[in-house]
């Protein structure tokens, strides 16, 4: 079997000329249509190019970009890019009716593993999978066993994407057999990374490393340095995770030094910006804003506003811990108006909440209960079930400082309910703690000797249970005080 992997300096240069021909399209006021045929056409050749180097990380980072709209701040140009995919889309599903008709297999899957790809960017996950288990239904019939774990990739991703962890798993694992057939270690290592990503969301960290370090094992072999400063950075969050800080921190700094030896600023942002969650982690706080600061660089030059969005909201976050509170409200702010261009929903959400929290400490709880109550309605509106009972327990927090007890607790009982729905024992256990002070506070010691228990039970943290039994101690206090 040939080599699929293309070299990342050729991507670069493929990637280059798309977007010079894009932009100068846009820059010159052609045509609308003339610049959409454009586009369409550049879809086609990265579609075409992924199928035929699938390895290629850079290449599906800026198809992935591209479908996203986040890499491109012009509003004409993100707009003419979605009209182009969707006709892309429907020039897709013309050719695999024709290819069925005419009895031309291989252009049928293949047609149907690029729509496949196209609705899984997208967040179709639904569609994507009845597509991926189409193409594979074909695979099978012609034995072509590479197609088959191309397939069965695309559908654990599917399954991951909906939630579905351990259907995600038991595919990932097919897949692995399946590749018993072939030899084809970068599809393995690809496996391997993906039921580590499992691991880790199920916080089975243990478990997630040695997978990791498998998959590092082949793509070193195979001299992937993206491959391997993807897995390192996936790993060194795994550490992350698990408390082991320095290691996390050792392992993202040697992800960066090899991200930045190849030139690829795509996978150096993503890394910088794990490391300033370990630097913060670790309350190296100052280290934490320079690795964002340089990140904000790299987003600006790609005219990435998502992303910048996201790290100045980060930026913020590092002032708020910091007790800089005027100037996280800025940070926040800044970050609140562009979400708010680029009509980003969901995080407008929480720029509004983190604002709020900042607005809180500065004790002008009118302006934060405003912006938590905007920050619930959209998230009601989004179905945002997480972001609303972290809403509902902030909101709870500023009454509790209020000393409006009855709301306090009516607001922390109601974010109670959700969190318990969705199964967040993280979260549960904070409302437990914070719904026992409003009780406390009340007079009401029973019911927050109660929850405190509760808590403590649900809880595996001994920094955690250490804090709940000081405060169920001193809540006994003050009672016998009384």
């Amino acid at each position: 079997m040939n080599d699929p992997l293309i070299p990342e300096s050729i991507v670069q240069i493929i990637i280059n000329l798309i977007l010079t021909h894009a932009f100068k399209g846009v820059s010159e006021s052609k045509p609308l249509k003339k610049i959409m045929a454009i586009i369409t056409s550049e879809f086609s050749s990265m579609l075409q190019l992924l199928r035929k180097y699938p390895d290629s990380k850079a290449l599906r980072q800026i198809f992935e970009r591209m479908i996203e709209r986040k890499l491109y701040s012009d509003k004409l140009f993100a707009e003419t890019i979605n009209t182009s995919l969707i006709n892309y889309m429907l020039s897709l599903e013309n050719k695999i009716d024709t290819a069925k008709i005419l009895g031309r297999l291989n252009e049928e899957v293949n047609s149907i593993m690029m729509l496949a790809d196209i609705y899984l960017l997208r967040g179709k996950w639904a569609k994507s999978l009845q597509l991926y288990n189409n193409a594979l239904s074909i695979f099978s019939e012609k034995n072509d066993y590479y197609g088959q774990c191309h397939a069965l990739i695309g559908i654990g991703n599917a399954y991951d994407k909906q939630g579905r962890i351990s259907e995600a798993m038991s595919t990932y694992e097919l897949a692995l057999d399946t590749m018993e057939q072939i030899e084809y270690p970068l599809i393995k290592a690809e496996l391997l990374n993906n039921i580590a990503n499992i691991y880790v969301e199920e916080k089975m960290w243990k478990k997630a490393i040695p997978n990791y370090e498998q998959a590092l094992i082949l793509y070193r072999a195979h001299g992937s340095i993206h491959y391997e400063c993807e897995t390192l950075m996936n790993m060194g969050v795994a550490f992350r995770e698990m408390g082991n800080l320095e290691k996390s921190l050792d392992i993202f700094r040697d992800a960066l030094r090899k991200s930045q030896n190849i030139g690829d600023i795509y996978i150096e942002n993503a890394i910088r910006v794990n490391l300033a969650n370990a630097y913060f982690n670790s309350e190296l706080y100052s280290e934490a804003q320079k690795e964002c600061e340089k990140s904000l660089q790299i987003l600006k030059a790609l005219e990435d506003q998502q992303g910048i969005a996201g790290v100045i909201m980060n930026i913020g976050s590092i002032c708020y811990i910091s007790k800089k509170y005027p100037e996280a409200i800025k940070q926040f702010d800044d970050s609140l108006q562009i979400y708010r261009s680029i009509c980003d929903k969901r995080n407008e959400c929480i720029a509004l909440m983190n604002r709020g929290n900042a607005y809180r400490e500065m004790k002008q709880l009118e302006n934060s209960f405003n912006d938590y109550q905007i920050s619930l309605e959209l998230s009601r509106i989004l179905k945002d079930r997480f972001n609303e009972g972290q809403v509902l327990r902030n909101m709870g927090v500023v009454y509790l400082h209020a000393n409006d007890l009855d709301n306090a607790i009516e607001i922390f009982s109601e974010a109670l309910f959700i969190f318990r729905e969705m199964g967040n024992i993280r979260e549960e256990i904070r409302l437990l703690t914070n719904r026992a002070i409003a009780y406390a506070n009340d007079q009401k010691k029973d019911l927050a000797i109660v929850d405190l228990i509760d808590a403590k039970k649900k809880s595996t943290d001994a920094n955690e249970i250490q804090f709940i039994e000081s405060l169920e101690k001193k809540i006994e206090k003050q009672s016998s005080g009384m």
